[in-house]
């Protein structure tokens, strides 16, 4: 009996023992987890933590695109009452556009005109703007200054060349569209943003009757020379993921796209052109998207109006900015144009032509457009005509504007693709006391109504091809 109560205390000592090392061992180890969770795979019942891989996000862009930046005498003469100094102060002007533009990963604009000091600053119809309106464009944000369009010879062979000289010396915005001779036209045009490769293409339908020397290495291109506009826009599409053309057609007051632009945009389409940006005509034209030879689509907005637009009739102070995302696969390399919104910009000026501005819709109000001086001229205008004549215009899917609540609700209908794009669209907010505040000043300055300055319109010759119909 004294024997197995021996061996049964020794056996109870070695379990203590060994019970008393693994005691040790675990408050040894207590909150280091690291070597149990990276450990062999664990035998079915065992629990361990999962750990989720971090979501892929695929290559994206956001772009801003403006149509024509152009300048009229008093614009210029307000910018020059605005600087302390001897020179032009544009930040009153483009200041509501400032947060837009530099929030996107490319922002692109249509320069109207040359920007050469030694011509002397004018306003249309012959332009040349001051160097303080290309130091404008780059506070504000913009990435991309297309210089093709109609007033690009306005101050002849030394405008032209000094204009593009400038450019070069500003390397923080890119140019196109001029070029200073034929090698510099045919080197593709090249910007990588966030693993995205760009290239860009600028295009006129007309210099307004004007022409350079015969014999001048200058170059730029006219839509009517295909051949050229082919080559272009195919050399570019080799070495880049998105072409982006900027092209200065139709006629300024044009209403809607001829049947001569639209052929030309899809054939632009088939050579390599993912998104076309059109200007010249004052008004907004329809955005859409056109299938290509391959079945991939390209973005057309046939007018986005001028950014700012000192016209004598509503229609007419409202221009737009088109907002949009390049989205890119790696997997596959292939890239898509998505989240496509265009909101209204409205050029506001109180009567006497004072405090011109450019406001976005959603920061515009029915009590800043009762004393706008184009009311002189278009006696309904406000949210309400603004609100309706874009909607006549471009479609609602691609719409960054909200109905209007005196409007009629429509009745209750199956959800269409269309529908569901404006429900994915970002509510628009209006700031209230920043357009109170303007508002208030500008009726302690309110004068007698006066026509605003009207954009000369030149004669138009008779057309030269197909693509130039319709063309100044």
């Amino acid at each position: 009996m004294n024997k197995i109560y021996r061996y049964t205390s020794v056996y109870l000592a070695v379990i203590a023992v060994a019970l008393a090392g693994v005691a040790v061992w675990m408050f040894l180890n207590m909150g280091d987890t690291s070597e149990a969770v990276n450990a062999d795979p664990p035998t079915y019942g065992q629990t361990v933590p999962v750990t989720t891989p971090p979501e892929k996000n695929d290559p994206r862009v956001s772009i801003v695109s403006f149509g024509e930046n152009l300048l009229t005498k008093d614009i210029l003469a307000q910018a020059k009452e605005r600087s302390s100094q001897d020179s032009y102060d544009f930040s009153y002007l483009y200041e509501n556009l400032h947060a837009a533009v530099s929030g996107a990963d490319l922002a692109t604009v249509n320069q109207a005109g040359p920007i050469a000091k030694s011509q002397g600053v004018s306003a249309a119809p012959l332009c040349n703007s001051p160097e303080e309106l290309g130091s404008q464009l780059k506070a504000l944000g913009f990435g991309l200054v297309n210089l093709a369009g109609d007033h690009m010879l306005d101050k002849k062979e030394p405008g032209f060349t000094e204009t593009v000289n400038y450019w070069k010396n500003n390397p923080d915005i890119r140019y196109t569209g001029a070029y200073l001779n034929l090698e510099e036209l045919l080197k593709p045009e090249i910007s990588e943003i966030n693993g995205i490769t760009f290239g860009f293409v600028g295009v006129t339908g007309s210099t307004n009757n004007l022409n350079l020397p015969a014999d001048t290495e200058l170059r730029y291109i006219l839509s009517s020379d295909e051949e050229l506009l082919k080559q272009k826009i195919e050399l570019t599409a080799a070495e880049c993921d998105i072409v982006i053309v900027n092209i200065s057609w139709g006629n300024v007051a044009d209403t809607a796209p001829a049947e001569a632009q639209k052929v030309l945009a899809k054939k632009m389409s088939d050579w390599g052109a993912d998104v076309i940006i059109g200007f010249r005509p004052i008004t907004l034209l329809p955005v859409e998207m056109i299938e290509k030879a391959d079945g991939s689509s390209t973005l057309v907005a046939y007018s986005l109006g001028c950014v700012i637009s000192q016209q004598p009739s509503g229609e007419r102070v409202v221009s737009g900015m088109l907002k949009y995302n390049v989205v890119k696969n790696p997997d596959t390399g292939r890239t898509a144009i998505q989240d496509i919104q265009l909101e209204p910009i409205v050029t506001h000026y109180a009567t006497g032509q004072k405090n011109i501005k450019a406001y976005l819709y959603s920061q515009y109000s029915d009590e800043l457009a009762g004393m706008h001086g184009v009311k002189a001229n278009s006696k309904n205008f406000g949210m309400e005509y603004i609100n309706k004549n874009v909607r006549s215009v471009i479609d609602a899917k691609y719409l960054n504007m909200p109905e209007l609540e005196t409007e009629t609700p429509p009745t209750a209908a199956p959800t269409s693709a269309a529908t569901t794009v404006i429900a994915q669209t970002a509510p628009v907010t209006t700031t209230a006391a920043a357009t109170t505040t303007e508002a208030s000043a500008e009726a302690t300055t309110a004068e007698t109504a006066t026509g605003a300055t009207t954009i000369a319109e030149e004669a138009a010759p008779a057309p030269t091809s197909a693509v130039e119909t319709g063309s100044d």
